[in-house]
């Protein structure tokens, strides 16, 4: 059986929201919990980019057996309740799980793709050099192009 309970606290205009999702059976369970309030959902970020699970209706994670999971989101709606919807067992699909058909094509995660990626570094050779560097350029050879001075 899976359990969750949902504290809130308003500051500033805006409503904070913690669930606890408790996993009381021994095998791992996936779990989709459903937002319901009146303004948007901003689940936590990092780097600007939602973390996993999250879409514009609410989060699906994956419990542990025998743990519980800690969520939490914002919303600028004065209240937010948190409906648990769906539990999917280790051992397959639950019933309630629509069933899609796949035409053999991979589905991609775009923002799990931009997460994968991590930060960008230009390249070491894009950069551009210190004065101080052995190594130069030199552009008054008079061929037009430069040519290495050590």
């Amino acid at each position: 059986m899976v359990n969750a309970t949902q504290c809130s606290t308003r500051r500033g205009g805006v409503t904070f929201v913690h669930v606890v999702v408790e996993n009381e059976s021994t095998e791992r369970r996936r779990v989709r919990l459903d937002v319901d309030c009146d303004g948007a959902v901003w689940p936590p970020r990092r780097r600007g980019v939602p973390e996993a699970g999250w879409d514009a209706d609410g989060v699906t994670v994956t419990v542990a057996g025998g743990r519980t999971r800690g969520l939490g989101f914002a919303t600028p709606a004065a209240t937010a309740s948190v409906a648990l919807v769906d539990v999917e067992g280790r051992g397959g699909i639950a019933e309630s799980d629509p069933l899609v058909e796949s035409a053999g094509t991979d589905s991609v995660d775009v923002d799990g793709v931009v997460r994968a990626l991590g930060s960008f570094a230009p390249p070491l050779a894009a950069t551009p050099r210190e004065k101080g560097d052995e190594s130069r350029l030199d552009s008054n050879s008079g061929d037009g192009g430069g040519r290495r001075v050590e």
